[in-house]
């Protein structure tokens, strides 16, 4: 069991992650673009643009015996900014949907998009690779000789597993690295959920090596919880107890680690004929194969 000080990537960057995260960036949900193209109509039919908005919102103040707070520039800024993307400020809400005309069948509506927008965002925001991946941790540990075999498999990659340290920098972990840390109890806490005292094993690890902080993701692999920054506890004559601090440093803090990183190289044999599927191998794919062993 040799350290290395290896700091390259083991299969690449994540590209299904990467994809995603463009595609949701796409729905722009903090902005409420629905009313915003209300905004813009009701603004055209008028024939007004952000200018004349301004004029009549100060008029308005001045009726109202109202002081403004702001220069013109900045509320200018604030009715361009309207425009664009329907973000309205409460204390302007009143004078914009009066002033155009924008009832609330109009907010409804523009509301009812709003939230499809929403939770639409967060379903293809979901990795269900990784997902997958966790749900079926206690079964890929129960064929790990077999996922390490064979590269197709090893070299599978998800966007939750890895480390990222100030300073050293992070990477993600492929899914035979990750088994050969088990294999030697790195990033496993004993008896460290919270929830039913199973195994906690660590997935994900960030933090500072210079002031010491850390945060440590894991899952049970008894109750299938996720769990943060589980304490390894080991079987004393007394019950359980906290491990020694130098096996708390290596399980937890050195897990995924670039000092302290297990030496792992990707296996050279290829999945044999008989499992080749056309479709190239994924979490999915593995998870039927075990399923079916």
């Amino acid at each position: 069991m040799a350290l290395s000080f290896d700091f390259s990537p083991k299969n690449g960057p994540n590209s299904h992650s990467q994809i995603v995260k463009k595609f949701c960036d796409g729905f722009h949900v903090d902005s409420a673009i629905e009313l915003a193209r209300i905004i813009r109509e009701r603004m055209a039919a008028k024939g007004y643009v952000p200018g004349d908005l301004l004029e009549m919102y100060k008029r308005h103040c001045e009726s109202r015996d109202v002081k403004l707070r702001e220069t013109d520039s900045s509320l200018l800024a604030k009715f361009c900014h309207i425009a664009e993307n329907g973000n309205v400020p409460k204390r302007l809400r009143s004078f914009i949907y009066e002033t155009l005309d924008i009832g609330e069948k109009e907010l409804a509506e523009a509301l009812a998009q709003h939230e499809l927008r929403k939770k639409m965002s967060a379903a293809l925001g979901r990795d269900q690779a990784a997902e997958c991946f966790l749900e079926n941790l206690p079964l890929i540990l129960k064929h790990k000789d077999f996922v390490m075999k064979y590269r197709e498999f090893a070299s599978l990659q998800f966007s939750n597993v890895g480390f990222s340290y100030c300073w050293f920098g992070g990477r993600y972990i492929c899914l035979g690295e990750l088994l050969n840390y088990y294999k030697y109890c790195f990033g496993v806490a004993h008896h460290g959920c919270p929830h039913c005292s199973g195994d906690v094993y660590n997935y994900w690890c960030c933090g500072s090596m210079l002031s010491g902080t850390h945060s440590i993701s894991g899952t049970c692999i008894s109750c299938g919880n996720k769990v943060h920054n589980a304490i390894d506890y080991r079987e004393t004559s007394a019950g359980l107890v906290p491990a020694p601090r130098e096996i708390l440093m290596r399980d937890k803090r050195c897990f995924g680690a670039p000092k302290t990183t297990l030496s792992y190289i990707l296996p050279a044999t290829h999945v044999p004929c008989e499992f080749v599927d056309e479709n190239p191998w994924d979490i999915f794919s593995l998870v039927a194969l075990l399923k079916s062993l």
